[in-house]
């Protein structure tokens, strides 16, 4: 009989549980002084009482407060360190049970010396609340405990504030400050004090002027205009009046003679502006003001000026640029498919590795004296080498660095053969990016961006010299032939488009390879630090040389 009684009450029980279970309490928040913390939280209307859970670690809340009263849903945790973080959850409880526990929450209380924060975006309310004798002000509340007034300092001259308001209601984040003179200036800033008399900082300041206004803003700053398109110009300046309360816009007055300004345009609120339809081959000068909603216009800008002329990149001219291969008696004037084309890149790259390797029966005596000279008995190396290089570029042409000052780093895959003994021959396939503005003819920058493409291809014949039984040092030199592709606005100058599929080259390299010790990767993996000099300027017939500098980083594995 008690067995039967055991089970009915089980199954009367469990729904009992199920429909009890509470969450834990939402929106727990902390309001933190020197050595108290606020802890708040929405009252959950099932609950008969609530634990808090804290501590200083967040892996340890060892210590629990429980309570029972739940009509404030709010505890005061006094007593702490100052300038401490402390760590908090809570749950629900009923007469059943216990609800999970609350994410984890932190705050750091406060040094003896702590001030409250700044105001933030403290500001004029509105322009339509200007009067004769006062300004409507307004700010972002603060959320320290310990607040205990706002303070709003003004003058009539900038950082000379001699009069101020005390706003004790911390629940206002609005004042209208009064008894001003008309037809004046003022200069406001706003500061929070604590109850132990610890000041902010002073927020930034904000200008105002009473009514009737008869001050104009502030005169823009900074002037600078330049070539954005064939035909236009970008303006832009500094406002120079982010914090004045009634600032409603800016004009661009411009001509074709300094200080004659014939035309002018109203372009709001803004501080950049595109002008196009200009006359090529003149010199437009500029000027700007700004007005305020009262019809108070500031004086005008300094003057700035800038020439609608032709533009330059690196590969626009054919006196200075032009692609091909140095062996004329290869190049032949194709049109087809861009299979074809690839072909071509590939076909000039095999002719200078074909070239190279030939030179090494000339040259074989001197080959074996290096040997002899540099090569340890130890020296083996697998036969094949594959890798990849990452690197960083400097351009030899000064023209180059001026219009391309962003470089995305080089990225080059490698494949070496060992000839003999230390002789080695590799093959190179990369790619270079890189941003840039366009220059006027007479080498001014614009804000017409461009881009260079650079696809180096590359052969070399390289002699490795052993230090160390895991570290060699490799110098050698080889021939180039880049594919290239530059686009603007205007124009786009590919190496396909002008059917010479690239341009051709010489480097030299030098560097080290760092093998592995590991006994599954003996000398299988290496890394490889190295520098190439590159000269691709058609062996000489080009004034523009692509090349530079290219300091390179990767890996090897060696079979």
């Amino acid at each position: 009989m008690k067995k039967y009684f055991l089970i009915i009450w089980g199954i009367l029980l469990i729904p009992k549980f199920s429909l009890s279970a509470i969450s834990y309490p939402n929106n727990m928040q902390l309001n933190t002084s020197e050595t108290a913390i606020k802890i708040e939280w929405d009252c959950n209307e099932n609950a008969k009482g609530y634990y808090i859970y804290w501590g200083t670690y967040y892996e340890q809340m060892d210590q629990k407060i429980k309570i029972n009263e739940t009509e404030e849903c709010s505890y005061t945790l006094t007593g702490l360190e100052l300038n401490k973080k402390y760590y908090f959850r809570i749950s629900s409880f009923d007469d059943l049970a216990e609800s999970e526990l609350s994410p984890i929450i932190s705050t750091t209380t406060l040094s003896v010396n702590s001030a409250p924060v700044t105001p933030s975006d403290f500001e004029v309310a509105s322009i339509d609340l200007i009067t004769e004798s006062s300004i409507n002000l307004r700010w972002e509340k603060n959320t320290e405990s310990d607040l205990a007034a706002y303070m709003i300092y003004y003058g009539e001259s900038s950082g000379d504030y001699s009069d101020y308001n005390t706003i004790t209601n911390l629940n206002l984040n609005s004042y209208t400050v009064s008894d001003l003179s008309s037809s004046k200036r003022y200069y406001f800033v706003i500061t929070a004090l604590d109850h132990s008399e610890n000041e902010s900082e002073k927020s930034s300041e904000i200008i105002a002027d009473t009514l009737p206004d008869i001050f104009p803003p502030n005169v823009p700053l900074n002037l600078e205009v330049k070539l954005n398109s064939v035909y236009g110009m970008s303006v832009s300046f500094n406002g120079n009046n982010s914090n004045m309360a009634d600032i409603k816009g800016y004009k661009i007055y411009y001509g074709i003679e300094p200080a004659n300004y014939t035309n002018n345009i109203d372009i709001g609120n803004i501080t950049n502006y595109e002008l196009s339809n200009l006359a090529e081959n003149t010199i437009y000068y500029f000027s700007v003001s700004a007005y305020d909603y009262s019809g108070n216009e500031s004086g005008l800008s300094s003057e700035a000026s800038a020439k609608i002329e032709p533009t330059r990149i690196l590969l626009t001219n054919p006196d200075e640029f032009e692609g091909g291969c140095y062996i004329n008696s290869i190049i032949t004037e194709q049109k087809g498919s861009n299979i074809k084309k690839f072909f071509n890149i590939f076909f000039f790259s095999a002719f200078a590795l074909f070239f190279m390797l030939s030179l090494k029966k000339r040259y074989m005596f001197m080959a074996f004296i290096l040997i002899l000279i540099f090569n340890s008995p130890s020296y083996s190396q697998d036969k094949n080498g594959i890798g990849i290089k990452i690197g960083k570029t400097i351009s030899s042409e000064d023209i180059q660095k001026d219009i391309y000052t962003d470089d995305f780093a080089p990225v080059t895959l490698f494949y070496e053969r060992n000839l003999f003994y230390n002789v080695f021959a590799d093959f190179e396939i990369g790619v270079v990016k890189k941003n840039g503005l366009v220059l006027t003819s007479s080498g001014t920058k614009t804000d017409i961006d461009t881009k260079l493409l650079l696809i180096p291809i590359s052969s070399s014949i390289k002699m490795d010299i052993e230090l160390s039984s895991l570290i060699l040092c490799f110098i050698g030199g080889g021939f180039d032939f880049w594919g290239y592709r530059e686009k603007d606005d205007k124009n786009t100058y590919s190496c396909f488009d002008d059917d010479k599929y690239g341009v051709s080259g010489y480097h030299g390299k030098a560097g080290f390879k760092f093998m592995t010790e590991e006994p599954e990767y003996y000398k299988k993996v290496g890394i490889v630090i190295e520098a190439v000099y590159s000269r691709i300027d058609k062996f000489g017939q080009n004034e523009i040389d692509l090349g530079g500098w290219i300091f390179n980083f990767g890996f090897l594995y060696t079979f």
